[in-house]
């Protein structure tokens, strides 16, 4: 099982937990009294071996300023944000596969100051040391309380049991198919007697669908400051914990029919569910799709990078787009050569749309690629919500 440790929760009930001895150095914690010496070769490269040690096997968390029986030491820290830069160069350009979405937390107490460096499982393990001006690599594994250098057999085992991305995408799609079933079939919760709808689902990046990345009081605390609200919101809405994490809905005052709602869950995966923009096409353009669906949809991917920054979450998502039960719907737009009349419509019930994106960037521009698709599978050349240039206009 990989290891999921929420960089957030790096607080002064964690210290205190290590203090009390709750939490000892196994393998997937490990206590550093002072700070790392990586002003030379020999003491760059063993904090290396901590970072990739701990990418080759679940992932695991570095506490600073912690003795290896749990004292609290405390560091002096006069810079932490060039801290942060210097190791984050020192793991990126000491490794072959790049160990990626490191994360550095700071805790300041009356006790003293700490840091945490929390290492996510390999995305591209077997992770190796590799120090510039030397040809040869070390791989290591954390094991129990300690690093152990890998065998042959090991490496190789691991090389082989690495997903490629045919089968991470497979893994994402069949996760995909999964709720959508749940939606179409009216499912437990979710109380859906609808077959037009938009689906949104934002996926991060190494996710583990079974895994938790956030417990349901964390979602609560921060949805209090970062809400994510469903993608229509007449009456207001009210947070509902379930078993999955914490879901939004919008229903029908009559029939109790959800009208939409929005989920995220403890796997780190975001939900928008939304058939009443498909009614409200339907109320005004009858079978059209308004061109400007790329604004509804980039109104809920805000949601999530205002959500993921009081969170402390990694920002890189797979985010998958569902336009369910619209087939021979036609997109309410022009292009050159191309009306609405002559346009032929989708001729699918399900078109999804997909591309990688990083919320913290220019995720409009990302999902360019995406857009095409849908104004493709409406007869038009590409989107022309964009330039030639893949810039977003709007």
């Amino acid at each position: 099982m990989s290891f999921i440790f929420n960089p957030n929760n790096f607080n002064e009930d964690l210290i205190q937990k290590i203090n009390n001895g709750e939490i000892e150095e196994d393998r997937c914690w490990d206590f550093k009294v002072t700070h790392y010496d990586v002003s030379n070769r020999d003491g760059k490269k063993n904090f290396m071996r901590d970072i990739t040690g701990f990418a080759n096997a679940n992932g695991g968390t570095i506490v600073i300023g912690v003795s290896d029986d749990g004292e609290l030491e405390g560091v002096q820290i006069e810079n932490f944000d060039s801290l942060k830069l210097q190791l984050g160069n020192i793991i990126r350009s000491n490794s072959d596969a790049p160990v990626t979405n490191v994360e550095f937390r700071l805790l300041e107490t009356d006790a003293g100051s700490f840091y945490a460096i929390c290492i996510p499982k390999g995305k591209y393990r077997p992770h190796s040391i590799k120090m510039s001006g030397n040809n040869s690599r070390e791989f290591v594994i954390r094991q129990d309380a300690s690093n152990h250098q890998m065998s042959m057999h090991e490496i190789k085992d691991l090389f082989l049991s690495q997903p490629n991305e045919e089968q991470i995408n497979d893994r994402i799609n069949e996760w995909l198919n999964l709720r959508l079933k749940v939606l179409l079939e009216n499912g437990t919760i979710y109380n859906t007697d609808n077959d037009k709808f938009l689906y949104i689902t934002l996926i991060p990046e190494g996710v583990v669908f079974d895994g938790v990345l956030q417990s349901v009081s964390e979602i609560q605390a921060t949805l209090r400051t970062s809400y994510i609200s469903p993608p229509y919101t007449p009456n207001g809405w009210t947070p509902t914990p379930t078993a999955d994490g914490v879901i939004s809905v919008v229903k029908k005052e009559d029939t109790g029919r959800v009208l939409s709602f929005s989920n995220t869950l403890k796997n780190g995966v975001f939900e928008f569910y939304d058939p009443a923009i498909i009614e409200w096409y339907d109320s005004h353009y009858t079978r059209q799709i308004h061109q400007a669906i790329d604004e509804h949809i980039f109104e809920q991917i805000d949601k999530v990078k205002s959500y993921i920054q009081t969170a402390g979450l990694n920002s890189l998502f797979n985010i998958k787009v569902g336009l369910i039960g619209l087939n021979g719907y036609k997109l309410y737009q022009d292009s050159p050569g191309i009306t609405v009349m002559n346009a032929p419509g989708i001729t699918t019930d399900k078109l999804i749309l997909s591309s990688s994106i990083d919320v913290s960037g220019d995720y409009k521009k990302q999902m360019k690629g995406a857009f095409d698709h849908l104004w493709n599978a409406c007869g038009h050349r590409r989107c022309y919500r964009y330039d030639e240039q893949g810039n977003y206009l709007y």
